[in-house]
């Protein structure tokens, strides 16, 4: 996939993800941690990559991802392999284009 591609994918579900109910905002962090894209203010964005960064390396380090959420007195936590995500999202994507469809309206 070219760079150009790439980027395209990652704005389009950079504005997915801004579209769904009760987004405050989004930040697209580099592999350092660093805000590179953000709907937020600057320094809100800094705040919330900096508070990220602990999470970010130890999932990081686990080799998986890690999605946390809170639900009244309780917190959720999800642990899921990066490796079947990515080939999960490669499969979406290929039969997507077999399709001639965008991968968005799986």
């Amino acid at each position: 996939m070219s760079s150009s591609a790439s980027s395209n994918n990652v704005e389009a579900i950079f504005q997915r993800l801004m579209k769904l109910p009760g987004i405050i905002g989004a930040i697209l962090v580099d592999s350092n941690g660093n805000p590179v894209k953000t709907s937020l203010d600057a320094s809100v964005s800094m705040l919330y990559a900096g508070r990220m960064g602990q999470l970010i390396h130890m999932a990081r380090s686990m080799k998986h991802e890690i999605l946390v959420a809170q639900e009244g007195n309780y917190m959720v936590i999800v642990v899921q392999c990066s490796e079947v995500l990515d080939e999960a999202r490669r499969s979406i994507t290929s039969r997507a284009v077999a399709a001639n469809v965008s991968p968005a309206r799986h």
